[in-house]
């Protein structure tokens, strides 16, 4: 009698073409019931193969960035919006993007990718709808809306996650035995051990990742370089040749972390007002890249 053949193992096919499907699934997908699925599957695979499905959120950062910047642009276009400074008024407008705060929509769109993206998009989107009638605005509108919420719930999700996938990737500083205490970190011993096998060199070069939270860890050769990390905690962490240049630290929380040989000057978002008022309370640094930062207004903003 034949044996009854057994269904392929998931396991069979290749992680990296698991990513890809359900990468495909979480841009393309529209049913929010579907889209929360998704994200599970993709946090379950997060703890398999944490790098790859790493690598494919931040690439999937990027393009919903894009996304969520191109159709605002267009809810602006259709409130009568001909160029940026148009736009300054309505930044606080109610339900624009539900899923983030006013000043956190305004530095996505400052982002120089960006803001080019958004500035070619209104002015494609201004011409092209100046002749609806307004029955045609009105209901272009509410489809606009709608697209807009999906994008950005997507972009919310993808930063949760990719928070999700670097709990596999960067290791709580307690799982060593290494806390900190009022006068620093005990043990501090260890810490030479941990960076010689813990050197992560993850890049998040551009993502946006507001409110993310990397506190109690021991972060080691990350690129932050253009990120935007708008309320990101750091609290008590250990952050070891890192790369902040050019990010967007305004509100992020650094107090009680150990700051060592990274860099954290002058960014291309103005200066200190990129970084004010970030919370340094009683946080060590040692050989940190402070240059071109006011050094007036980093007496006020680094206090150990």
């Amino acid at each position: 009698m034949l044996a009854t053949p057994r269904p392929p193992m998931a396991c069979a096919q290749p992680p990296a073409a698991y990513v890809l499907c359900v990468r495909r699934g979480l841009l393309l997908e529209t049913d929010r019931v579907v889209l929360t699925s998704i994200g599970k599957a993709i946090d379950q695979l997060g703890r398999l193969e944490p790098h790859i499905v790493f690598e494919a959120l931040h690439a999937m950062n990027l393009k919903l960035q894009e996304d969520v910047v191109t159709t605002l642009s267009q809810v602006f276009a259709l409130r009568g919006a001909k160029n940026i400074a148009d736009c300054e008024a309505n930044w606080d407008s109610a339900a624009l993007l539900p899923f983030f705060a006013a000043e956190e929509v305004k530095t996505l769109v400052k982002v120089p990718n960006n803001s080019e993206t958004f500035a070619n998009s209104l002015d494609w989107a201004t011409q092209r709808y100046q002749s609806l009638s307004d029955e045609k605005r009105v209901e272009l509108t509410l489809e606009v809306r709608e697209r807009l919420h999906l994008a950005a719930l997507r972009l919310r999700d993808n930063c949760r996650l990719i928070n999700s996938a670097l709990d596999s990737i960067i290791p709580f500083l307690s799982s060593y035995g290494i806390k900190s205490t009022k006068t620093g970190f005990k043990k501090f011993r260890k810490i030479p051990l941990l960076e010689r096998r813990r050197r992560q060199g993850l890049s998040l070069d551009r993502a946006f990742l507001a409110q993310i939270s990397l506190s109690g860890r021991f972060i080691n050769t990350v690129s932050f370089n253009q990120s935007v990390l708008f309320g990101a905690s750091f609290k008590d962490s250990i952050v070891q040749d890192t790369d902040f240049s050019d990010a967007y630290l305004r509100a992020a929380d650094f107090s009680g972390a150990l700051l060592k040989s990274s860099r954290l000057g002058k960014t291309i978002w103005g200066g200190w007002r990129s970084i004010y008022p970030t919370s340094f309370h009683s946080a060590q640094v040692q050989e940190v890249d402070f240059r071109e930062q006011s050094s007036s207004r980093l007496q006020c903003i680094v206090q150990t």
